[in-house]
């Protein structure tokens, strides 16, 4: 019996051309992708048998040389591979997870996401609630809304406002998780509920209040019956129900300072586009990727509105992290007639990292306020911060002012950008003896920062500001271009 190293192509194609039939164009493109996601998850696992690696290697050339004759035939060597690699639980909780697209919701799992028909309103005198979005998957429940009409008078949120829940038909009631509330000249609420029962198409909105309001403030006791529908079993169906059909772009990639970002998925509808995105980085010190600037444009030039439900980038749109991946669900306008290829730029990305810098000033027996001392050129103050050469160029110490009692000491930092890698502030620090963790960080023109800690008193021994966390900021844009399907 041959081991995996000795397989050939030959023998492959011999063994399988005959077992496995041609399938469909399209349901390849959704495994490809699928696949892809699969590998790049497992990609920071050790093989789980000799010789497998060299295996996988040879099988990508494989796909590269005949993807259009033996697509299927590659396809199922690499789910073969993957099976070896991580059992095959694994792989039907994970690589058969196939999406359709919903316009103005995004993408869904076929048959098992439920969503609603339409958005809901209810009244109550002056005041509106809009029900913007349910979208119930395997994983958890999220529901947005909004309130408008409030009257318009300043209000705080209140921590003891009875909570939104959920009822179902059979009188179970589902407690939210997390919420988050946002108000202006409406109140915005997000909400996240446990996973619904799989064959629940209605439930039951229950306020006794609005979201954080305090008591008497707006009309309460709200009910509202939300009527879900769930994602046609196959994209394309017929009726309002039916799924669009995504695609895997080739080659739809992009590197810079360790970080690959892929476009894997595609979806095309008279609403809206949708993209699935993956976000891989090397570096173990970038424990998660906390902002970025994202732009769709096509080869027209044109560029088109990022689509955001609720309260914005941490609503939703984001539905899979894990250490060193990040899988985003985005949707954007859509594409106008005459475009034949897209691009999504993702500029400033910023990832924390823990960091261990520190530096002592020492501001003598007699400091005065206004007093500024040169700190330019001394070895002591030339930091590296999680890879950042970091200069700390003066310090400063200044009275706080009539309206304040104390002092203000201030230091200014040059940050010198490596390889495009800068710093965008650190979030986390100490000024120690004193023990002050409440500062202000500011950004200044030339990639220089200002920090700045109020102080009781003068301060008349050395102190030591210590860099706990940094948020490290790739200067570097990632791009990725793919062409567009005819039709689109």
């Amino acid at each position: 019996m041959k081991d995996h190293s000795s397989i050939t192509q030959q023998d492959l194609e011999k063994g399988l051309e005959g077992i496995f039939p041609q399938p469909d164009p399209a349901f390849l493109s959704r495994l490809e992708g699928d696949l892809i996601r699969q590998a790049s998850k497992n990609s920071a696992t050790p093989a789980a048998r000799p010789g497998l690696s060299g295996w996988l290697q040879g099988l990508g050339a494989v796909l590269q040389a005949r993807r259009r004759t033996a697509l299927a035939f590659g396809l199922a060597l690499f789910l073969a591979a993957i099976v070896l690699a991580v059992g095959p639980q694994r792989v039907v909780e994970g690589v058969l997870r196939i999406f359709g697209y919903a316009p103005n919701v995004g993408f869904v799992e076929p048959g098992k996401t439920r969503f609603l028909a339409a958005p809901v309103e209810a009244r109550q005198g002056q005041v509106t609630v809009y029900i913007n979005q349910l979208v119930a998957s395997g994983d958890g429940t999220l529901l947005s809304l909004t309130a408008s009409g409030l009257p318009r008078k300043k209000f705080g949120q209140a921590d003891d406002a009875p909570r939104p829940y959920l009822l179902l038909p059979d009188g179970q009631r589902m407690d939210l998780q997390v919420m988050q509330v946002a108000m202006g000249d409406a109140l915005q609420a997000e909400i996240n509920f446990p996973a619904l029962p799989p064959e629940v198409l209605q439930v039951t909105l229950v306020m006794p209040r609005l979201p954080s309001l305090p008591a008497g403030f707006a009309p309460e006791n709200w009910s509202i019956l939300l009527d879900l529908q769930k994602a046609a079993e196959t994209p394309g169906a017929a009726g309002g129900n039916g799924l669009v059909t995504p695609y895997t772009p080739a080659d739809a990639s992009a590197t810079t300072h360790g970080v690959t970002a892929r476009v894997l998925q595609v979806a095309h509808s008279a609403q809206d586009t949708g993209l699935e995105v993956q976000l891989i980085w090397d570096n173990p010190a970038w424990k998660t990727l906390e902002g970025l600037h994202m732009r769709l444009s096509d080869d027209e030039g044109r560029e088109y509105e990022r689509l955001i439900d609720g309260l914005g980038e941490l609503s939703g749109s984001v539905v899979e992290s894990a250490p060193n991946n990040r899988t985003m669900f985005l949707r954007f306008a859509p594409l106008l007639a005459g475009a034949k290829k897209a691009s999504l730029t993702l500029d400033e990305l910023v990832f924390p990292a823990d960091s261990s810098a520190a530096f002592t000033f020492d501001p003598g027996r007699d400091p005065q306020p206004g007093q500024v001392w040169d700190l330019t050129g001394l070895p002591e103050m030339q930091l590296d911060v999680a890879g950042v050469p970091v200069e700390v160029l003066s310090a400063s110490i200044l009275g706080a002012g009539e309206a304040q009692a104390g002092y203000r000491l201030e230091f200014l930092l040059q940050v010198k950008p490596q390889d495009s890698l800068s710093i965008r502030n650190f979030p986390r620090l100490v000024l120690e003896p004193q023990n002050l963790r409440s500062y202000v960080s500011e950004s200044l023109p030339g990639d220089q920062l200002r920090l700045s800690f109020a102080l009781p008193e003068m301060p008349r021994q050395p102190m030591t500001v210590r860099i706990e966390q940094v948020n490290v900021l790739s200067k570097d844009s990632l791009q990725m271009s793919w062409d567009l399907p005819a039709g689109k």
